[in-house]
């Protein structure tokens, strides 16, 4: 429920603002005072992009969670749901900033028009549409078939629109499922269709890409470097673990139930998979490393 969800971001910000930021700037700092090809120009893109992905607090990760463990409805998961949502949200405004700040007026001024056309496209031409659509359900009966396909095929081309507003492609789908209305009958079906072929079939086998990409023979090659990486990273996650419970007495919540936010706002899933994986076949990942 995205309206429930803003509400409680309205009232809890500060633990999607600071948490993200104490994380970012700490990491930031790390990486750039360790460069191990002895060239900080070289991988200056590198210092900002992953320690921007490590510190993300991926809303779809931290969503299916928490509905895992049953928390969704508790004080404390609608807190970590704000929080992650604003975490994405500064997460792709810094992306923004950092990596297109490099480029002219005219392409941040198309990126902008391009960004606002696909909400445009979100709310006012879909959610209508699929509004409609609902509204001409009979009460108890289901969706029709054909709309059914419509709305399945709807994260592809969502995915191919965003990715051609300048917008990256894992955004595109995202949103679109923000903006449909959730519960029945609509999500029960959109549940029922997918869920066997995505969880049984597509991301296991996703997984496996991934895996053959991994060479873990490097780890032996270059463990200094690995493990200064992971000793960054881990003060990285430890410094958002305290910013969640030196903030939570502010809002009259125990700082070990701030400590438990800290790390549900650290849990990792396929999003960071998928941007990891990006990073290395872009060679983000090789320039910082090595």
């Amino acid at each position: 429920d995205v309206v429930t969800t803003l509400k409680s971001a309205k009232r809890c910000w500060r633990f999607g603002v600071f948490p993200f930021l104490a994380s970012f700037l700490v990491t930031v700092t790390l990486f750039s005072l360790y460069s191990p090809n002895g060239n900080a120009n070289q991988n200056q893109m590198s210092i900002y992009h992953f320690p921007n992905i490590f510190t993300l607090s991926s809303f779809a990760v931290v969503s299916e969670t928490l509905m895992e463990l049953n928390l969704v409805a508790t004080e404390l998961g609608q807190i970590a749901l704000s929080s992650a949502m604003i975490s994405e949200i500064l997460q792709w405004t810094t992306m923004e900033l950092l990596f297109n700040s490099k480029f002219s007026m005219r392409f941040l001024i198309v990126l902008l028009i391009g960004a606002t056309g696909f909400a445009v496209l979100l709310l006012l031409i879909i959610r209508p549409l699929v509004n409609i659509v609902l509204e001409r359900t009979p009460p108890g009966k289901p969706i029709k078939e054909a709309y059914v396909v419509l709305l399945l095929l709807g994260p592809l081309v969502m995915a191919a629109i965003s990715d051609t507003f300048g917008i990256y492609f894992v955004m595109g789908p995202f949103l679109y499922g923000l903006v449909l209305p959730n519960g029945p009958p609509l999500a029960t079906t959109i549940i029922e269709r997918s869920e066997l072929i995505v969880y049984e079939f597509f991301m296991p086998f996703f997984f496996l890409l991934i895996g053959t990409r991994t060479d873990l023979t490097l780890i032996h090659e270059h463990w200094e470097v690995v493990l200064v990486v992971l000793a960054i990273l881990f003060v990285g996650c430890l410094v958002k673990v305290l910013a969640c419970a030196l903030i939570s007495p502010t809002y009259n919540i125990k700082p070990k139930h701030g400590v438990v936010l800290g790390l549900i706002l650290k849990v990792k899933g396929i999003v960071e998979l998928i941007f990891y994986g990006r990073m290395n076949k872009l060679r983000v990942m090789h320039i910082l490393l090595y």
